[in-house]
């Protein structure tokens, strides 16, 4: 099945406003059939040393354009830290997440920001994305529990290749407790 089709059909199920269990089961088959949980590796490399130094440099393409510019435009209160960087630096990570960040549109996987409040940079565990494939699999108490992991923004401690842009769900193994189950 080509991506075209396949992203059409998602999309159309989505739009329909089947069960949301039934449309994330669904989700996730297409998911796979249209190339998984691939995104292009981090290629900045002050991206990757400036944002990765606290947490994983994640891919852009895993926020939209949008989403990109209100979190680079509120790194004075970065999730309660500030995180402010010098305004050339600032310029050039955000012209790199902008240029490569996702489009909201299901064809392409990526995702759609959806409960961040509006004094809040955006969260990419809010994204339609990351809820439809987590909440399924694993609950925040069961992530917060476990000291290799934490917190959903830990994505290395169960997604090994996440340095690599592959959330790929073949290759998810959580620390302490293994593969999940569906």
């Amino acid at each position: 099945m080509n991506k075209t089709i396949a992203g059409a059909v998602c999309a159309g199920l989505i739009a329909i406003g089947h069960a949301g269990g039934a449309t994330a089961s669904l989700y996730y088959i297409f998911q796979d059939v249209i190339g998984g949980s691939d995104f292009a590796p981090v290629t900045n490399e002050r991206y990757r040393a400036e944002c990765g130094s606290c947490h994983l440099a994640f891919p852009p393409r895993l926020l939209t354009a949008a989403a990109w510019q209100d979190l680079i435009g509120k790194l004075k209160n970065h999730f309660g830290d500030d995180a402010s960087l010098a305004p050339a630096v600032t310029k050039e990570l955000l012209d790199y997440l902008v240029a490569n960040a996702g489009q909201l549109n299901i064809e392409d996987h990526t995702p759609f920001v959806t409960t961040t409040a509006a004094d809040n940079p955006p969260r990419i565990t809010d994204t339609f994305f990351f809820t439809t494939r987590h909440s399924r699999q694993v609950s925040l108490q069961e992530v917060k529990a476990n000291p290799k992991v934490g917190s959903f923004a830990n994505c290395a401690a169960c997604h090994p290749n996440a340095d690599k842009g592959n959330f790929s769900d073949h290759e998810v193994a959580i620390p302490g407790k293994g593969k999940p189950h569906d």
